[in-house]
This record gives structure tokens, sequence and C-alpha cells, in this order.
């Protein structure tokens, strides 16, 4: 998790992070399991600067249904 937000979103307690861009509109995707092995999946665009009070934003979500 060492591009764009992933170390911010990681020191957070957000270990969920699958994927963090470094370019662009620095998205990341989280993907938050339940005990079916359903997956809430959470993109946030934006960058993180804690100093000017700039933060991502959610993007879009969707559910990652199992088919077990």
């Amino acid at each position: 998790m060492q591009h764009g937000n992933g170390l911010h979103f990681w020191t957070k307690g957000y270990h969920e992070i699958r994927y963090a861009s470094g370019t662009g509109l620095a998205m990341c995707s989280f993907g938050f399991s339940d005990v079916y092995d359903n997956t809430l999946v959470v993109v946030t665009a934006g960058e993180v600067i804690e100093d000017v009070g700039a933060t991502a934003r959610v993007w879009r979500w969707y559910i990652e249904v199992s088919d077990k």
C-alpha cells in the first residue's frame, strides 16, 4: 500500500484496502466481506492532503455476491 492514499488508509485501520493508485484520480478500492463471503466494494477518489483539508470521497460502491 505504498501508492497514493494507500498508506493513509492503512494507518487509519482500513486493512480491507485492495488497491491504491498513485496517479490520476488517486483511486482506492476496499473489500469488506461478510460471514457469507459477499463483499461490499467501495471505491474512493481524490487525494488526501490533511494539511489543507483535502480528502477522498466515495466514487462508487457495489456488492459482489458469493456463488457459494
